[in-house]
């Protein structure tokens, strides 16, 4: 293991230690649980501590690393796949906010919704994609990259049970965002930037936090899962062609060693 790869492993454990105690302190000091859009008034605190050790250890370690202009242009498919991306949540605003119903307690719980959910957005693809993602690139193919990555992702889900999550729901979990995160991977790994993930990663849970608390309407949740189910399926397949350029890199490598 290199000394970056270390880094992003204990910085990982940190950064998982710290969702841990605010989703505790959520459930059994303050009294809310996982399902509460109240909850963003406590984890927000948490978010910020969690924002900040990943700005500090990237700026430190990996800096550069997140933020590049593709030296090729993106193919197709990743572009095709964020944009459909994109286009879904939109929808899913839209019959979020078309019917939903406003007071001043609902307009706060807003801001504060998508203040705490723009520092997740933040902190969790530059701590995944923007540290983990490429301390792991230094000596493993993108493929085994990509699959590591996505399991410390989905990893940190499995604290929301400290929340009061139950167990079935976290599996579920835990479960999605790990193919999720082979998804957000292999764009970013197309891409060379996470801004455009983090604003859409942001943007998703604003969504599904301040959206839940604002209107209640049986077609999002069918929407949500369309768009999910898509997410995995494409990335599944974007997944593939990372293989396969790959394995033409390794190809062409051998040639050129004869």
């Amino acid at each position: 293991m290199t000394k970056n790869q270390r880094i992003a492993v204990i910085t990982t454990v940190i950064y998982t230690l710290i969702m841990s105690m605010g989703m505790f302190v959520m459930h059994n000091i303050v009294g809310l649980d996982y399902s509460n859009s109240n909850m963003v008034y406590t984890l927000v605190y948490f978010e910020i501590a969690m924002t900040i050790l990943t700005i500090v250890v990237y700026r430190k370690y990996f800096k550069n690393k997140a933020f590049n202009k593709p030296k090729n242009k993106p193919r197709k498919i990743f572009l095709f796949v964020f944009a459909v991306m994109i286009l879904g949540s939109l929808v899913l605003a839209y019959q979020y906010f078309i019917n939903a119903t406003y007071s001043p307690t609902k307009n706060k719980l807003l801001l504060m919704a998508i203040t705490t959910t723009m520092l997740v957005g933040f902190s969790e693809e530059l701590m995944y994609r923007g540290i983990v993602l490429p301390a792991f690139l230094e000596n493993h193919s993108k493929f085994k990259t990509i699959l590591i990555s996505s399991a410390f992702f989905s990893s940190l889900h499995a604290v929301n049970i400290l929340g009061g999550f139950e167990l079935t729901g976290v599996i579920s979990q835990v479960v999605v965002t790990f193919f999720v995160g082979i998804t957000f991977a292999c764009i970013f790994t197309e891409i060379k930037s996470l801004l455009p993930l983090i604003i859409f990663h942001g943007w998703w849970d604003f969504l599904s936090i301040g959206g839940g608390a604002v209107t209640e309407s049986k077609i999002t949740g069918a929407i949500t899962a369309a768009i999910v189910v898509f997410e995995i399926l494409m990335g599944l397949i974007m997944l593939f062609t990372v293989i396969r350029k790959d394995d033409k890199i390794k190809k062409m490598e051998n040639l050129e060693n004869e």
